[in-house]
């Protein structure tokens, strides 16, 4: 779903592998981020695994 949003994953990117030196990939993260149930302690021990896969 994040993917359909140009405003994180713009089409006029020239080099895909520069878009982790610009903000899009923490806006996707951050956006990512509100839909996990954070009060899951097991979550707590993924995220970093979960946000590799994310960004």
């Amino acid at each position: 779903m994040l993917a359909h949003d140009h405003s994180l994953f713009p089409l006029d990117t020239l080099d895909w592998r520069k878009l982790d030196e610009s903000d899009h990939m923490d806006k996707a993260w951050d956006r990512a981020k509100r839909t996990l149930d954070w009060l899951n302690p097991e979550m707590l021990t993924m995220e970093k695994r979960i946000r590799d896969v994310v960004v």
